[in-house]
């Protein structure tokens, strides 16, 4: 019997899809904003947005809910919470800063 070597080579991808970038080069990419653009358009050509969920008693066995609003609401949520975190950071980097000078003068 001969013994299978296997070899894993692990790199760090040049960008993630957390990260929001296409590539390094360009600028990173929001998507929130493209979402909201997209759903803005679906929303004046009449696209209609919906929430299956499954219900035993009803005739297909499914309902639909209007998802609409909901989706607005996740987008809003989406962009305070983006604010909120570029603050907090822009705090701790006043922090980090502050403590730095004081520890090391």
């Amino acid at each position: 019997m001969y013994a299978r070597r296997f070899v894993v080579v692990c790199t760090r991808p040049k960008a993630t899809w957390a990260e929001g970038t296409v590539l390094n080069s360009q600028p990173p990419y929001d998507r929130l904003s493209d979402l909201e653009k997209n759903f803005e358009r679906k929303k004046k050509h009449g696209t209609q947005l919906y929430w299956i969920k499954y219900n035993r008693s009803a005739e297909y066995a499914f309902d639909l809910v209007d998802a609409r609003e909901d989706v607005e609401w996740l987008i809003a949520e989406l962009r305070q919470l983006r604010s909120e975190n570029s603050h907090l950071r822009e705090m701790l980097a006043v922090l980090r800063d502050q403590l730095h000078n004081d520890l090391h003068p």
